[in-house]
């Protein structure tokens, strides 16, 4: 996209930038604007990363901001977020003052057709936003943080949440999924991920600290006749089906997969994933059955060269020894994998009797091996190898596969 010709920037479009900005962006325009390069480096600065709750007076900022082609050329990211960041005694010494708090249901998803999701679908749609990144953050306020909410806020649903659980995290990928579902846009990655924000140092208040969820999707500016997903190479999930059929059925062309919090048993298509050239796939804190785990890896056996199982378990009566043997016998690009806290048939997974003697001496350096456990029941909790023998190292392993006992 050109550079913007700010020669040519009328004064009514300098007047409606001042009318979107906040005060302490709007002094430092005036202040520091004293040229027409200057004047430019300031709308890059601000510009870039547009950050809204679609909610009240921010929707029609956002709105005015897409209808003039030379302020919404700067935008590069859309940040969307509700107020629940800056009311949170974690973060500020002076929480819930602000008053743009999503509406959700009961199950903590929030209510999009409430606030300002579908004049920003129109924006997309309509090319009048043409971000490279969006990004979606939810925030949830611990539990504990609520007894420094004033009487007089009590009323605003502010997201206060205990101990986390899988269907915490779903909010966020729910979002983004009502923004993005339907609009033909270039996707090049998807990452969803839980966020950790430090505690401020001048925070002396007895708080803990949130949970935040975090969607980004970056994008090429290249929409036009775009096929949705065609372009995606990498993508980091959690929880929501949507996102994994989208994946698995639109995504040809996918090089790395990361699935967290998930429960995929039976939701993969019967045929297998459309990709083909896999190269890396993640799978933590997941359950599936064997069918879905060999999906996932024999439509891309010649190209995964790196497998990754941690605290994953398999629900239906297929074993880990014959998942294993299968992965280590067909995987022949493999060059490195790890396995960590198996579960399979209600039991924790060990490999009894494994250990550095059990692979050929040139694997050996390759190899890293985790135990847990007091002496009288150690047991190997981690397998990890890199190296080139990764197919025949976790043939090996597959053998040593069973039901730990105590």
């Amino acid at each position: 996209m050109a550079t913007p010709n700010l020669e040519q920037t009328s004064s009514d479009t300098l007047h409606k930038v001042a009318a979107l900005l906040h005060p302490s962006d709007l002094s430092s325009l005036r202040a520091n604007a004293v040229d027409e390069q200057m004047l430019h480096t300031e709308l890059q600065r601000i510009l870039t990363t547009w950050r809204t709750s679609l909610m009240g007076s921010e929707v029609a900022k956002l709105e005015a901001l897409s209808t003039d082609e030379t302020l919404r050329s700067f935008v590069k990211t859309i940040h969307i977020e509700d107020d629940c960041e800056k009311n949170d005694p974690w973060n500020t010494l002076e929480p819930f003052r602000f008053p743009n708090i999503w509406p959700r249901n009961k199950a903590g998803s929030v209510l999009s057709d409430q606030i300002g999701v579908a004049s920003l679908r129109s924006m997309l749609k309509e090319r009048k936003l043409r971000p490279l990144t969006i990004v979606v953050r939810d925030y949830r306020i611990s539990s504990l943080n609520s007894s420094t909410c004033p009487s007089t806020s009590r009323n605003v649903t502010y997201r206060f949440g205990g101990e986390l659980m899988a269907r915490d995290l779903k909010p966020a990928p729910a979002l983004a999924k009502d923004i993005l579902d339907g609009i033909a846009l270039d996707i090049l990655s998807i990452t969803m991920r839980q966020v950790k924000l430090p505690k401020r140092s001048e925070i002396s208040l007895p708080v803990s600290e949130p949970c935040v969820t975090e969607i980004t999707v970056n994008m090429s500016l290249d929409h036009d006749g775009c096929v949705a997903f065609s372009s995606l190479r990498s993508a980091e999930l959690l929880v929501i089906p949507f996102w994994l059929d989208q994946v698995c059925y639109r995504a040809p062309n996918l090089e790395i997969l990361k699935i967290k919090h998930s429960n995929i048993s039976g939701s993969l298509p019967a045929g297998g994933p459309q990709f083909t050239n896999l190269q890396q796939l993640d799978l933590s804190y997941c359950k599936f059955n064997g069918g879905d785990l060999l999906n996932l890896t024999m439509a891309s056996k010649r190209s995964l060269s790196s497998v990754s199982l941690h605290m994953t378990t398999m629900t239906d009566d297929s074993t880990w020894q014959d998942i294993l043997s299968t992965m280590g016998h067909e995987l022949s690009g493999l060059e490195s994998f790890t396995l960590r806290i198996l579960k399979g048939g209600g039991e924790l997974i060990t490999f009894y009797g494994f250990d550095e003697q059990s692979v050929p001496e040139d694997c050996r350096p390759g190899l890293y091996l985790l135990q847990k456990g007091p002496p009288e029941i150690r047991r190997l909790d981690q397998i990890s190898y890199k190296g080139p023998h990764a197919a025949g190292v976790l043939e090996t392993v597959s053998r040593y596969a069973r039901p730990w006992k105590v």
